[in-house]
């Protein structure tokens, strides 16, 4: 799979998303981030209403209910827990080349204006589709800013696409690649016998 990392972002792209995941995510770690050392989550929800069966260490029963899903209880009064939604975008100017996973972190979903600059996903998509548009439809330009303690990108439509651009995307939305990007879990994980023992004893089906 190829991503599209917020480092990568150093001047402005334009380009296409051709999906969104249905649903924003969760993850919580438990330790501070620490370049070159990835490690991961020790809970986390792929519907962000619930830990999934696969969370290490759940930290409670529903999301809402987390101690970790309240502010301050992260770095500079943030939730330690954060949100985030995968999106599939190809480069513009190379429809046909790769499609790129990039995640939209809650620094970049949440963030307004009252205008088409600075626009965080969600308020993006909203004012697409006031206007009768998606999101697949235009070409979008991702920025990124630094307000200091965090990177984050905003989005703004900068030209419609035209009917042969439009049925090309349609096709190619409905690609395994593109599922690729927005699924939570690598599709092959799910076919894993060790998924499925996961599942059976969280469900406490093993004896």
């Amino acid at each position: 799979m190829n991503k599209l990392k917020l480092k990568d972002i150093v001047e402005a792209k334009q380009v296409i998303v051709i999906g969104a995941a249905k649903n924003m995510h969760r993850q919580y770690y438990d330790a501070p981030f620490i370049d070159n050392n990835a490690k991961a989550p020790v809970c986390f929800s792929s519907d962000s209403t619930k830990p999934d069966v696969k969370a290490p260490v759940p930290q409670a029963k529903f999301c809402m209910t987390c101690t970790k899903n309240i502010k301050g209880s992260g770095e500079g009064g943030t939730k330690a827990c954060r949100l985030h939604q995968k999106i599939a975008v190809s480069e513009y100017d190379n429809l046909k080349g790769p499609v790129y996973q990039f995640i939209v972190t809650s620094q970049s979903l949440f963030n307004k204006s009252d205008s088409f600059e600075g626009m965080g996903f969600l308020q993006y998509v909203k004012k697409l589709m006031y206007q009768g548009q998606s999101i697949s439809s235009v070409v979008t330009k991702i920025t990124k800013t630094d307000d200091g303690m965090y990177s984050k990108v905003s989005f703004k439509p900068v030209a419609y696409l035209n009917r042969r651009e439009l049925d090309y995307l349609q096709q190619r939305s409905n690609s395994e690649e593109v599922d690729d990007c927005l699924s939570f879990y690598k599709t092959l994980d799910l076919l894993e016998s060790n998924h499925f023992s996961d599942v059976k004893e969280k469900m406490g089906m093993v004896v």
